[in-house]
């Protein structure tokens, strides 16, 4: 057997002092780390969102090509947008059998779904984002594509500032907002339309969720056949199998199997609807909570 000494750490080692901070703090184990692999998050945009983006830099690798070229960045600046958000249908009503006594069997069974994506951005980072070799293409390579141009757009620029240190990868950021959307017109165009066909009616979209009127026997049967897309882990657990809790990209009921009676939707981040448990919920995006508690559902 090999003899070693065994240091033991004096009292004045068990104290960790913060480089960024005021205090000490007392610990009662000793820390070994790899120096290369320290991360300080006071020197991140913060411990939420700049740390992690430099672990994942430093656990995949990747080099972030810095953009130099203004046409480039501009180009992409002007691409950033964020999600539709709009009211296609001011009003709906439900009827279908879990209404119980509203139910009107003389009337075409009617559900109004209210769908949310999980997680969106997270679902649309985890897809293949670009980091370099940025070029334009020639015009007779944009023609060979396979794109449609419906309108153009006209673009106002006001620059206050001489100078500007454009030092983040914002063609990443452009991409998830891109791919985000990508998400929801699959599920509107290649599920639901093919699906349901003049069944489906398009209530309200906003940047992660979708409302519709679909005049079906039975929804909730469609989401037991479908459930490969749907997170279902907050149904009852007697009615539809609990599975994808929390799936990025999954769609989930926003009220868990809760029927919802009513819809109206005056515009874009401003609508209300009730539920069945005579719950009523109210969005007006611009408004003060008191103001929004004084309005009711008729007005």
């Amino acid at each position: 057997m090999n003899k070693c000494a065994l240091k033991l750490p004096k009292e004045s080692d068990k104290i960790l002092q913060f480089k960024h901070f005021s205090y000490k703090e007392n610990v009662p184990f000793a820390i070994y780390a790899d120096l290369e692999s320290i991360l300080e998050p006071c020197e991140s945009l913060g411990a939420d969102n700049g740390l992690a983006f430099d672990a994942m830099l430093k656990t995949t690798g990747v080099q972030l090509e810095l953009l130099t070229d203004i046409e480039k960045l501009m180009f992409i600046e002007r691409g950033i947008r964020g999600g539709v958000s709009q009211c296609s249908n001011r009003y709906a009503k439900a009827n279908n059998k879990y209404m119980k006594d509203e139910y009107d069997s003389n009337q075409e069974s009617t559900y109004l779904m209210y769908f949310d994506i999980n997680n969106l951005y997270g679902a649309a980072m985890s897809e293949y984002l670009p980091y370099g070799e940025f070029e334009f293409l020639e015009a007779n390579e944009i023609e060979n594509l396979d794109i449609s141009i419906f309108d153009d757009d006209m673009i106002i620029i006001e620059m206050n500032k001489l100078e500007i240190l454009f030092n983040k990868s914002i063609y990443a950021g452009f991409c998830v907002l891109d791919i985000s959307k990508t998400f929801l017109y699959e599920f509107h165009y290649d599920y639901i339309l093919p699906k349901f066909q003049d069944k489906a009616k398009l209530l309200y979209t906003d940047t992660d969720s979708l409302i519709y009127q679909l005049n079906v026997p039975d929804i909730y049967e469609h989401i037991k056949e479908d459930s490969h897309r749907f997170d279902t882990s907050d149904y009852e657990p007697n009615n539809i199998e609990q599975k994808n809790k929390k799936v990025p990209g999954l769609m989930k009921d926003e009220n868990n199997g809760q029927i919802m009676l009513e819809f109206v939707g005056l515009q874009a981040k401003m609508y209300a609807y009730k539920v069945h448990n005579d719950k009523i919920v109210k969005r007006s995006k611009g408004f003060t909570l008191a103001s929004v508690k004084k309005i009711s559902f008729d007005d």
